[in-house]
């Protein structure tokens, strides 16, 4: 059986990401987000969808348990197994959840932050970029505590707190990083 965006099987927008299930259904999804799992269509005709992109072949020849994906339909698919252990995929699986999930007051993703957080792009980047911020705020406060010779120290706990708060995320994800490379240097080593 296969399931398909509603903007992708009338080829108004390209197959991006291309899932098949366990259970050996295929999934043909667009750049837009589905609100709703009722608003994916089923049984769509492949063979006009592969005529429009041949590409597509490719990636919906994928064995049960794949995923194929790409950034624009000029790019090439890459293939990759998904967590065996969900039977699914962290990323499909976070998905799936926010579109369940997704107009519940206070509830995001994996329970407690949005996906795009469980999945960052560059979180080294980022972790370097709070901390120097959050030290930046930080020695700011202490110039202008000097300067005022503590006079302002009343006014300026806020903004030495966000640094610190800042400072410790940046930290925080700069640790949390080298220890994954460092485990993955190790596992590869073996």
């Amino acid at each position: 059986m296969i399931y398909a965006d509603p903007a992708v099987a009338a080829g108004e927008n390209p197959v991006l990401f291309v899932w098949r299930s366990p259970e050996n259904k295929l999934f043909l999804l667009g750049k837009n987000p589905i609100e709703q799992p009722d608003e994916l269509l089923t049984d769509i005709d492949l063979s006009r969808l592969i005529g429009q992109d041949p590409s597509l072949k490719e990636a919906t020849e994928i064995p049960a348990g794949f995923r194929a994906y790409r950034k624009t339909a000029q790019n090439s698919w890459k293939i990759a197994q998904l967590n065996p252990k969900t039977g699914q995929g962290q990323y499909m699986d976070g998905y799936l959840e926010w579109i369940n999930k997704m107009y519940v007051d206070g509830y995001f993703t994996g329970g407690t932050v949005p996906h795009f957080y469980t999945f960052p792009g560059r979180p080294k980047l980022y972790g370097w970029i709070s901390a120097s911020l959050g030290l930046a705020l930080l020695v700011v406060v202490f110039i202008v505590g000097r300067i005022n010779r503590g006079e302002g120290s009343v006014n300026s706990l806020g903004p030495a707190i966000i640094g610190l708060f800042l400072l410790f995320i940046g930290v925080s994800l700069l640790l949390r990083t080298t220890k994954r490379k460092s485990a993955k240097d190790k596992n590869q080593g073996r």
